[in-house]
């Protein structure tokens, strides 16, 4: 049996309805702009510039620009913008994960995993939210379960845990949305699991660092389950029937 299978569907549900937030605005775009839009959208590109340029210091004018860009698609523009307006102030969440989101799809095309891997550490300094950690997390995931070579593949596995671990020392001691982080994070160890049994059943080999895994699980639920955070009975229960599926049992 999977040791997964109840963390697995309240992820997926919660990453789905997370991810359809965080690509609102790439398809909000696909909309044709007549030709006299176009015109009218670039004369206000050219006046917010000009203004810009005049006083930086007016927070709603790049706002403005970067909404103009956006609806322009002008992509060189919009990242100077975004580049020019971070250097004097502190984005919001909405504006890293439009950026964030662009940036992804660049990387579907370069494949350029640093790029995109050093603006997310500037989002979370910017505005260390949960929405933008799990989005951090599950961008790291997603190279993780692409990577064939072997080398590479442990390196990125590490990476993964690494960036979970800066996660929940940032959020997983908040009370009402602190297991989202711990969860996915008990998630991708679980399925790291699940591989190791499937191959320790072909050999022997693999037994000890399946072994080793199950207790790293193991600590996961121990270290979620010592915080007072939300769902904290549901943890338990899944504590328990994970325990169980393991040949153990924990009254705790």
């Amino acid at each position: 049996d999977s040791n997964s299978d109840s963390d697995s569907d309240l992820n997926s549900d919660s990453n789905s309805n997370f991810d359809q937030k965080f690509n609102n605005n790439s398809e909000s775009q696909n909309i044709k702009l007549s030709t006299e839009e176009i015109e009218n959208l670039k004369n206000e590109q050219s006046q917010l510039n000009q203004q810009i340029k005049e006083n930086c210091w007016i927070y709603d004018n790049w706002i403005k620009i970067i909404k103009v860009n956006q609806k322009l698609e002008d992509k060189i523009e919009l990242e100077q913008s975004r580049i020019k307006m971070h250097l004097i102030y502190p984005l919001t969440e909405e504006l890293w994960l439009d950026w964030l989101s662009d940036e992804q799809i660049k990387f579907e095309k370069s494949k350029d995993k640093q790029a995109i891997l050093i603006l997310f550490k500037k989002a979370i300094e910017d505005f260390p939210s949960i929405i933008i950690w799990k989005k951090y997390c599950n961008f790291i995931q997603n190279i993780y379960l692409n990577t064939t070579e072997e080398e590479e593949l442990k390196s990125t596995e590490n990476e993964v845990r690494e960036i979970f671990e800066s996660a929940i020392i940032h959020c997983g001691l908040d009370i009402s949305k602190g297991d989202e982080i711990w969860d996915a994070y008990r998630l991708f160890e679980c399925d790291r699991l699940d591989i190791l049994q499937q191959l320790s059943s072909i050999s022997t080999n693999y037994q000890l660092q399946y072994n080793e895994q199950e207790n790293r699980v193991r600590k996961l639920f121990h270290r979620q389950l010592g915080i007072p955070l939300n769902g904290i009975k549901k943890t338990l229960e899944k504590y328990k029937k994970w325990e169980k599926k393991c040949g153990k049992t924990y009254d705790i």
